[in-house]
């Protein structure tokens, strides 16, 4: 068995937050025929420069998720929201969010209507430290999900 291939293993069993670019790394191992629209995409963070809102009220429908878990090992996920109004400072008709142990049931077209905050280096909770993510942002700094708030994205 290759080197890599021995990392990602002891990595799917253990909650070593350095892992997660370690399977980054060595995906394609186990799944070559994967395009780049399924490769791990970057995290971009709100900075001390930021000009967004600290929170926003997101009420939209979900066109895209990348699951995250929750368990023994923690790993947030990502969605994309198209949103259905405009929210003021914050000028996209779609924002990106990091979720909290979002439950595996729901899909692309779930409406949701949460209230998401700022993502930032400093968060640390197991599921902002190591997220699970293939949606491009195309530079747009995530927003993030308490567990509480990612508990309302519920199927309708």
């Amino acid at each position: 068995m290759k080197l890599d291939k021995i990392i990602l293993l002891i990595c799917l069993f253990t909650s070593n937050i350095v892992c997660s670019q370690s399977i980054r790394d060595v995906q394609h191992l186990f799944k070559p025929e994967l395009d780049n629209s399924t490769r791990f995409k970057s995290l971009y963070i709100h900075d001390s420069k930021s000009k967004y809102p600290d929170s926003i009220e997101v009420n939209g429908i979900i066109t895209k998720i990348s699951k995250g878990f929750c368990g023994e090992i923690c790993q947030g996920g990502t969605i994309k929201v198209k949103l259905k109004n405009k929210i003021s400072g914050y000028n996209h008709n779609q924002v990106y969010i990091i979720t909290a142990c979002m439950v595996d049931n729901i899909k692309i077209g779930t409406r949701i209507k949460v209230i998401a905050t700022k993502y930032s280096k400093s968060d640390n909770a197991c599921y902002y430290s190591s997220v699970n993510n293939i949606i491009d942002s195309k530079g747009i700094p995530f927003y993030k999900l308490s567990e509480l708030e990612t508990s309302k994205i519920k199927l309708l």
